[in-house]
């Protein structure tokens, strides 16, 4: 699934390219648009971050043994 397109930010010519892209293809635009809000949807929901972040706070409440 494409979202995007990757242009370097020290680059003004590479931007310009993607920019020019999107413009020039609507339907490239459309897709790669659609595909970002369900990226975003399915990977960014409150109860997936919810999720992530517990899971976060479990791996560091383990208590770590001492191999002593």
């Amino acid at each position: 699934m494409k979202e995007g397109i990757l242009a370097n930010p020290q680059d003004a010519d590479s931007l310009a390219q993607a920019i020019k892209h999107f413009i020039s293809d609507r339907m490239a635009w459309e897709t790669m648009s659609q595909n970002a809000v369900l990226r975003h949807r399915d990977g960014f929901s409150d109860r997936n971050m919810a999720e992530r972040t517990a899971s976060v706070y479990r791996k560091l409440c383990i208590p770590k043994t001492s191999l002593l």
